[in-house]
This record gives structure tokens, C-alpha cells and sequence, in this order.
């Protein structure tokens, strides 16, 4: 029954990203100016776009000026101790890995030993 519905169509393992205009697509393209429109949205985009950022720049600095920051001193020293346990563990992850794996095996040793003595 399955077989009805697999190995009928040709599989397709390449991803194409282009987008060929069919039929009268590139003649309406072309006759409309989307094209020329297109180039010119991007082009005011890119201008409209900075002033959003400025907007959105005196924004967050309107927000934010009667913010006043505290224990930045003990923050710093929580967020660097971080980083130095992240580079300690990293440093000795493989002796603790293989230390891991000497107990366990030895676990499974002495088991296995109290197993053959029952």
C-alpha cells in the first residue's frame, strides 16, 4: 500500500534562491516600475532608518537619565568570578571526566566482584 505513495516524483536536494519571472510576470514587472520602485524604497529606507535610530537613541536616553546605578563594584566581581569558574571548569573538565569514569568503573568492579561472591 505504501508503495503507492513513495518513489513517484523526483527528489530535489539543491535549494535554488532565485525567483525566474514566468509568462507575462517580467513584462508586468517591467511595465510597472517595480524594479525602480524597489531600488527607491530601499534607498529612503536606509535615510528613514537613521532618523528612527536617533529617535529611538534620545528615547532610551530620555528614559533612562534619572536612572541611578548601584553596587556596580559587587556586580562586577559576581560577573568576573563567573568567568573564572567558566574558564576553571573548562581548563578541568577532561580530569574530572576521566576521574568520573575511573569510580564509576570501579564501582561496576566492585559490584560485579560481590555479585561472583554471592
Amino acid at each position: 500500500m505504501l508503495s503507492n505513495f513513495t518513489n513517484q516524483y523526483q527528489l530535489s536536494k539543491t535549494l535554488r534562491f532565485e525567483l525566474k519571472p514566468v509568462g507575462d510576470t517580467l513584462k508586468h514587472i517591467e511595465t510597472n516600475g517595480l524594479i525602480v520602485q524597489d531600488e527607491t524604497r530601499s534607498e529612503e529606507y536606509q535615510e528613514v532608518k537613521a532618523i528612527i535610530d536617533k529617535y529611538h537613541k534620545a528615547f532610551i536616553d530620555e528614559a533612562f537619565q534619572d536612572v541611578v546605578l548601584s553596587n556596580l563594584k559587587e556586580y562586577e566581581e559576581l560577573f568576573l568570578r563567573k568567568i573564572a569558574t567558566k574558564k576553571l571548569l573548562k581548563k578541568y573538565k577532561p580530569y574530572y571526566v576521566k576521574r568520573s569514569l575511573q569510580i564509576l568503573r570501579n564501582t561496576l568492579n566492585i559490584k560485579h566482584s560481590l555479585k561472583k561472591s554471592l
